[in-house]
């Protein structure tokens, strides 16, 4: 299926790619506009990475408690 014309294209990052801006954030201290410099993801990308920290498929998912 076709993008819609009106989306902005940007793609999602991958799980480790996602890992890799946390690290950076959280253990590396570096700021949101560091990482862009270093990394090339958009600022929403990062910002979307570092305040989710453990990434789910968004569905299903009870832990079978």
């Amino acid at each position: 299926m076709a993008r819609p014309k009106e989306s902005s294209g940007t793609k999602q990052l991958t799980t480790e790619e996602r890992h890799r801006v946390r690290v950076l954030y959280f253990d590396a201290n570096k700021s949101k506009a560091e990482i862009h410099d270093i990394t090339k993801y958009t600022k929403a990308q990062i910002r979307t990475a570092s305040l989710r920290p453990h990434p789910t498929s968004g569905r299903g998912g009870g832990g079978g408690e």
